[in-house]
């Protein structure tokens, strides 16, 4: 059965079981309480340090552990910024969870594309962790195919990489669908939006009689969008669209919605397949 946070957010006990946090954090109330709900609500391992040594000794003794790290900008042993560059430097996803608050200090850590901010100012801030983790951890599960002739060499495909997801690279629609078809587990499609408009949206029809109305997500992006470009996208049955120039933050942010968006629906959809006492198939 899923339980809900505080802040609203669905989260399903279990849901990222066997996976390792790693919690940077020498105020004993927030440690306590912090493990306790993604332990509780998200089925996961939370591993304590309380120094900026003992994470780097933690992660060097498993460096392949840990799906993620929660940590202050400041340690008692490391000045700002010190532990979250270490865990940058380690390409690991990263949630500052921080009583030092500014904007500037804010916008500095998302620019990074890697890492998430929460204040612990915020209100119901624990409850706002969990569900940046659960976002973050859900999203780096995810596998994306990524339509553009110069793959990950063009701007979208380095912060996709930079974002740390799993961009699959197909250099044209007919590529993506082999890709789609070979690798089983996508559930984003990033498409320039001239060639979704192509032949009357054509590609959206096929996706759609080809893995079902909800199996995938579809993100068009353009340069230059024509004024009613991203209406008649969504219109023909696309779910989101962004114009370039765009920030590795917003990207990753959008990209996260979605998948969490249709992640739930999917969720939904086997909770209503399944008998509620028998958990059997209807």
């Amino acid at each position: 059965m899923s339980s809900r946070d505080a802040i609203g957010a669905p989260t399903m006990p279990g849901k990222h079981e066997g996976r390792h946090v790693l919690l940077v954090e020498d105020t004993r109330l927030f440690s306590i309480i912090i493990r306790e709900r993604l332990e509780s609500l998200l089925g996961l391992r939370v591993t304590l340090c309380e120094t900026f040594q003992a994470m780097q000794q933690e992660l060097a003794e498993a460096p392949d552990k840990y799906s993620l790290v929660i940590l202050d900008l400041v340690q008692p042993d490391a000045g700002e910024g010190i532990a979250l560059d270490h865990a940058l430097s380690r390409k690991i996803r990263t949630v500052v969870f921080t009583g030092v608050s500014s904007d500037e200090k804010r916008a500095r850590v998302l620019a990074t594309g890697l890492a998430d901010y929460v204040a612990k100012s915020a209100p119901r801030a624990i409850d706002l962790l969990v569900e940046v983790v659960d976002r973050r951890l859900s999203a780096s599960n995810a596998r994306v195919v990524y339509i553009h002739p110069e793959g990950e060499d063009s701007e979208v495909g380095r912060m996709l990489v930079q974002s740390s997801f799993l961009p699959v690279v197909a250099r044209s629609e007919r590529e993506a669908l082999d890709a789609i078809d070979q690798q089983g587990n996508i559930e984003l499609v990033l498409v320039p939006s001239d060639a979704a408009a192509r032949r009357n949206y054509r590609f959206l029809e096929t996706l759609r009689d080809r893995y079902g109305e909800d199996a995938l997500g579809v993100v068009a992006y353009s340069a230059a969008p024509e004024p009613d470009e991203a209406a008649r996208f969504l219109r023909a049955g696309g779910d989101e669209f962004f114009r370039l120039p765009i920030s590795p933050e917003e990207l990753a942010g959008r990209i996260e919605h979605l998948l969490n968006l249709h992640q739930r629906i999917r969720a939904l959809q086997r909770m209503a397949a399944r008998d509620y006492l028998t958990d059997l198939f209807n």
